[in-house]
């Protein structure tokens, strides 16, 4: 990630107003596929209802 110059933290303002940390961690997840569509689908942590907690997925080279 630092490669390419990408942010590993950002600032994100969540509906009641408050400020929250959103940190970029990319991992491997290593689940049953009903788990992994729970966690695709709603996210992971707090405010995941908010729509923060979202996970993505990463395009891999494959050089």
């Amino acid at each position: 990630m630092n490669e390419i110059g990408k942010k590993f933290a950002r600032y994100y303002r969540a509906v009641d107003g408050s400020t929250m940390m959103g940190y970029l961690l990319p991992f491997t997840l290593h689940a049953h596929p009903d788990v992994q569509k729970f966690i695709w689908e709603s996210g992971v942590g707090a405010l995941s209802e908010q729509g923060y907690g979202m996970v993505d997925l990463v395009k891999i080279a494959t050089n």
